[in-house]
């Protein structure tokens, strides 16, 4: 399980700060939504990133974005690993050296632009073998309790009416 996850699950990762602005995809499958367009996010990440350059705290915009209360709008300070959704964050990451922003760059519906806060080594087997031993045990259970389920001399399932009154 480690050999086979230690570039991405055990992998070393970065702690970043994101702001993110969501835009609305062209092909809605729905119609249009009215959302933020690509062009209105790109402007907006664009302008996060002008602030920066000019010397304003990252920590002050990152505030400032969350007190308007916009969903679509909004910074967080995450843990990114070189999987899942993460990926696209992870890979811009380690392009940065820590404390430097990057550039705005696009995902599926979002423009981000995160500033590098630390790298984090990956963690040695020895760290992580306790809760390596942890998930194998719990997927072999879980592995179990599916085939014994299925098993109908294991399992009787009683589909009795209760009883009413005294």
């Amino acid at each position: 399980d480690y050999a086979e996850k230690k570039d991405t699950m055990y992998g070393d990762r970065f702690l970043v700060t994101d702001v993110q602005i969501a835009f609305a995809p062209r092909d809605d499958l729905l119609g249009p939504s009215g959302g933020r367009t690509r062009k209105e996010a790109l402007k907006l990440a664009n302008g996060v990133l002008r602030r920066a350059s000019s010397g304003i705290e990252f920590d002050k915009i990152a505030r400032e974005v969350n007190e308007k209360r916009d969903g679509t709008f909004f910074s967080r300070r995450l843990r990114v690993r070189n999987t899942g959704n993460g990926r696209h964050l992870y890979e811009q990451a380690k392009l940065l050296e820590d404390g430097q922003v990057s550039r705005p760059f696009e995902t599926l519906a979002e423009v981000h632009v995160i500033r590098r806060e630390r790298w984090i080594p990956a963690p040695t087997f020895e760290d992580v073998a306790d809760l390596i031993r942890q998930r194998l045990a719990f997927r072999k259970a879980h592995e179990y309790l599916e085939e014994q389920m299925g098993n109908p001399q294991m399992v009787e399932i009683r589909w009795g009416t209760p009883k009413r009154g005294p």
